[in-house]
Parts: C-alpha cells; sequence; structure tokens
C-alpha cells in the first residue's frame, strides 16, 4: 500500500479521482513539453547557455584585471555575434501552447536585451581602450569620456540584469507548468 501511494501522483487515488488529475499527460501537456523543451534548445544552441560561460569566466578575468580591455573586447564581440544569431534561432521556435507563448516572448525579450548589453560593454570598452591610448585629450575631453564610459556601463549593467530577471521569470514559469502538467522539468540552467 505505501509503494503504491507514493507511486501515484496526489490526488490520484479513489478519494481523489477527479477531472483534471490522471497520471498520463495529455497531447497538450505533453506538447507543452515539447514546445519548452524546443526554446530551451534554442537557447542553448543561440549562445544563451554555451557562450555564456566562456563570456562570464572573461568578465571574472576582466574584472581581476587578468585581461586586457582590448581582449575582453573579443570576448564580447564574438558572444555578441553568437547571440544576435542565436535570437533568431529562438524567434524560429513556434510555440502554441499560452504558458509555452509566455516563456518564449521572455526568453525573446532575454535574448534581446542582453544583446543590448553586449553592445554597450563593446562601446565601453572602446572607450576605454581609447581613453589609454589618447594622451593628449583636454580635461573636458576626458571628463566626457568618462561620463560616457559610466553611462555605458549602468547601461550595460541594467540591460543584463534586466535579461537575467526574463531569464529567471521564464524558468520559473516554464517549471511550474511542468509541475502542474505532471512533467518532467527541464534543466534548471535551460535559460542562463
Amino acid at each position: 500500500m505505501l509503494v503504491l501511494a507514493c507511486a501515484m501522483p496526489l490526488g490520484a487515488g479513489a478519494a481523489g479521482a477527479h477531472a483534471g488529475s490522471h497520471s498520463d499527460p495529455g497531447p497538450q501537456a505533453q506538447q507543452l513539453r515539447r514546445e519548452l523543451a524546443n526554446l530551451a534548445e534554442a537557447w542553448g544552441e543561440g549562445g544563451g547557455t554555451f557562450g555564456y560561460p566562456f563570456w562570464d569566466k572573461a568578465a571574472q578575468r576582466y574584472g581581476a584585471r587578468e585581461l586586457s580591455p582590448s581582449l575582453f573586447r573579443e570576448y564580447v564581440s564574438g558572444y555578441r555575434d553568437q547571440l544576435e544569431d542565436g535570437c533568431s534561432l529562438i524567434e524560429e521556435v513556434e510555440v502554441s501552447q499560452g504558458l509555452a507563448a509566455e516563456v518564449a516572448e521572455l526568453v525573446r525579450d532575454a535574448c534581446s536585451r542582453r544583446v543590448e548589453g553586449l553592445r554597450d560593454q563593446q562601446q565601453l570598452l572602446d572607450e576605454l581602450i581609447a581613453r589609454a591610448i589618447d594622451t593628449e585629450a583636454s580635461p573636458e575631453e576626458v571628463e566626457a569620456r568618462d561620463a560616457r564610459i559610466a553611462e555605458l556601463e549602468a547601461d550595460a549593467n541594467e540591460a543584463f540584469q534586466d535579461a537575467w530577471r526574463s531569464t529567471r521569470v521564464a524558468m520559473d514559469t516554464a517549471q511550474a507548468a511542468l509541475r502542474e502538467e505532471q512533467l518532467d522539468p527541464l534543466p534548471e540552467d535551460a535559460f542562463i
């Protein structure tokens, strides 16, 4: 009896048998799972999962002054290019379910915001490189460049935070929908 109770979904026993409680996911639930898995796959192939760790590690090394701005700029521009193509991949994923469409919109927004952040970061690095080699700039020019650097840094950080929040909400929404349908969850890092 204990084994049988553990193997059954909650509410699926004789006392809890009612409409909507079943152990076999229906076609709509299976379609939801497929569409969410397709989004996660497109995100990963497009650079959301596979490009991110390299860029993140490079950012850490840059922050620790182990990479020059020009070398870090190459990581940023390479990841940005990969992610721009990845956003196109994500756009091509067809979704029909209400929740899958909501998750898709969040993931698409996250991709766009991350690309924006990478563009801002690349411009920031361009400014840092220019500042380092421009020894004849007037104090006003240095002040203007420093203000631009601060603005670009703030814009990049805001875009990255927006993208992170969107991917987190997308992940939470997807996992909750899959749990509700009693389906296997996506990997927890599906929309990093």
